[in-house]
């Protein structure tokens, strides 16, 4: 096994996560068959994001991530945010560290606001 340092580490979102899990799926079941572990590990990872409730991929996530360019956010924030999606002003506050101290109220309600588009579309089955 090589350790490679120098590789950039790529952070996936749930989105993003759950779209590549699903064509990993699709494609495998066409071309050969796979060992029961992977099919089992597949399965379950889309259960679980179909039952945590994942939103577009390719719609609302490119939405929220132009938005929360305006907030002097981490990457790590950012990618909790959009894997947590808040529904309240507490989930927001438990998420960005040090939130009171970064935001006044407002800013915070309207950081919120962008969590509020697609509430809709959530993908659930």
């Amino acid at each position: 096994m090589e350790i490679v340092e120098d590789e950039p580490v790529i952070l996936l979102s749930n989105p993003e996560t759950f779209s590549l899990v699903q064509e990993v799926d699709d494609n495998s079941n066409k071309k050969h068959r796979r060992p029961q572990n992977v099919s089992t590990i597949i399965f379950e990872t889309v259960e679980y994001f179909k039952r945590t409730g994942v939103r577009d991929g390719q719609g609302h996530l490119k939405t929220v991530l132009e938005a929360l360019k305006e907030y002097p956010l981490t990457r790590a924030e950012r990618l909790q945010l959009v894997n947590l999606w808040p529904k309240s002003l507490v989930d927001i506050y438990l998420i960005v560290e040090e939130c009171e101290e970064r935001f006044d109220e407002a800013k915070v309600e309207e950081l919120l606001q962008v969590f509020r588009v697609g509430d809709e579309d959530i993908v659930v089955e």
